[in-house]
C-alpha cells in the first residue's frame, strides 16, 4: 500500500511537473494585441475555414526558443500595424493548414492583410497557398524609409514574412499595391 502511494505521489509530480513546462511556452491568446484582433476571427475563419493560427508552439523547436526570447508573448501569426498609410491600423496574417495529398503529409502557409475599410474588412493576398518544409513568422518593420523598385523612398510600416534564421520577404504598401523585397536567405 505504501508503494502504491509513493507510486501515486511520484506520478503526480511529475504530471505537475510536465503541465508546467507544457503551459510555459506563451499562445496567441498571450499577445496584448489579441483582444483587438479576435475581432478579425470570424471573417479569417469564414474565408480560410480549416486554416490555423500559427502558435508559438507550433514552431520547430529552435525556433520556439528565438521567438520567445525576442518577441516575448507576441502571437507569430499576425501583427498590427499601419500597412497602407499613417492613418489606417491593418492587420498582416499567416495561417497554415496541414494536409495529407498523394499519401503525404503535407503544410501549406498564407500570408495576408486584412485592413477595415467602412466598416468592411478588406484581404489583400499577399503570398498564396503555398507547401512548405516549415512555418514562418509574421511581424511589423517600423516605419522606415524603404527604396522600392522605381528607386523612390516611401514611409508606412513594413510586414516582415520569416523564416527564422532562414529568410525573410518584407512587403510595404506603395502607391495602389504591395511590394515585396528579399530581405534575406
Amino acid at each position: 500500500m505504501i508503494a502504491k502511494e509513493i507510486y501515486t505521489c511520484i506520478l503526480a509530480a511529475f504530471t505537475g511537473l510536465w503541465l508546467s513546462t507544457a503551459s510555459a511556452m506563451p499562445t496567441c491568446h498571450s499577445d496584448p494585441a489579441f483582444s483587438d484582433f479576435s475581432t478579425m476571427l470570424p471573417i479569417i475563419k469564414n474565408k480560410f475555414p480549416g486554416w490555423k493560427l500559427v502558435e508559438p508552439m507550433d514552431l520547430r523547436k529552435d525556433d520556439q526558443s528565438y521567438w520567445v526570447k525576442h518577441y516575448k508573448n507576441k502571437c507569430p501569426s499576425f501583427a498590427l500595424g499601419n500597412f497602407k498609410n499613417k492613418f489606417t491600423k491593418s492587420y498582416a496574417v499567416t495561417l497554415y493548414k496541414s494536409a495529407r495529398i498523394k499519401s503525404v503529409d503535407t503544410l501549406r502557409q498564407i500570408l495576408f492583410v486584412i485592413t477595415p475599410v467602412d466598416g468592411v474588412k478588406k484581404i489583400v493576398i499577399l503570398s498564396k497557398p503555398q507547401v512548405v518544409a516549415y512555418l514562418s513568422v509574421v511581424y511589423k518593420i517600423d516605419a522606415g524609409t524603404y527604396m522600392n523598385s522605381t528607386g523612390q523612398t516611401v514611409h508606412s510600416d513594413g510586414i516582415s514574412y520569416e523564416a527564422l534564421e532562414s529568410g525573410a520577404i518584407v512587403y510595404y504598401f506603395d502607391n495602389k499595391k504591395y511590394i515585396s523585397i528579399q530581405a534575406s536567405e
